[in-house]
């Protein structure tokens, strides 16, 4: 797993989430949280690169 982009990223957390969930691991739940961060950060800089573009 080696996330060159911010979806790379995203999607080896989910990848990690959903191997956890299969073996009823508690060790999930940072992953989940990261990957939820993660995809705010993403969101965030998508709504800058719009406001600047519409600028």
């Amino acid at each position: 797993m080696t996330g060159e982009t911010i979806d790379d990223v995203i999607h080896d957390l989910t990848a990690i989430i959903d191997e956890c969930r299969e073996m009823d691991s508690r060790l999930g739940y940072f992953p989940a949280m990261y990957r939820k961060v993660t995809a705010q950060i993403k969101e965030g800089w998508r709504t800058a690169v719009l406001k600047t573009v519409r600028a």
